[in-house]
Parts: C-alpha cells; structure tokens; sequence
C-alpha cells in the first residue's frame, strides 16, 4: 500500500461544488413533465435560467448567480399557496 499524499489530494472549490449542485437539479428538473408546471414552458425556462447561473458561476460571476438564484428562481410570495383562514363557528 502507499502511503497518503496530501500533496495530491485535490478538495473542489466552491464554485465546483456550486455548479455540481445546480447540475444535479437540472437533472432531477429534467425528470419532470411540463404538465408539473402551470405553464409549459416553465420547465424550460427554469432550465434555462440553471444553465446561465452556472455560467456565470464559471465566469467568476458569482455575485450575478447568488442574485439569480434569489431573485429569478426563489418563490415569490404570490406564487407560494396561503394556508386557508379558519372558519368561525358559532358557539351553540
């Protein structure tokens, strides 16, 4: 057996790991029909908008990706279903 070289070892950067992570969700995306969506082509636009955020993310951009991420593919709170109001009773 040879011994650990720690000169070898090689740990991703984070940008590495972001692009890993936005490639894993395109894939699990990728799974799901457009029917998912309310519109058809959202699937394709959140595609879309995964693949420029790793481009930019690969171009150093990583403040432009950290805002696409929050602004352009965070709920928005109309988009987020409100939980129903409890309905009054009266007592009896």
């Amino acid at each position: 057996m040879s011994e650990f070289d720690a000169q070898k070892l090689r740990l991703p950067t984070p940008a590495e790991d972001a692009v890993e992570g936005l490639r894993a969700a395109i894939a699990m995306v990728g799974g799901f029909a457009s029917s998912v969506f309310s519109h058809p082509n959202w699937l394709d636009a959140l595609v879309n908008k995964l693949e420029a955020t790793i481009g930019q993310v690969q171009r150093g951009e990583t403040a432009g990706a950290s805002d696409k991420l929050r602004h352009d593919l965070s709920p928005r709170p109309s988009a987020v279903p409100r939980p129903a109001r409890p309905t009054r009773t009266t007592g009896s």
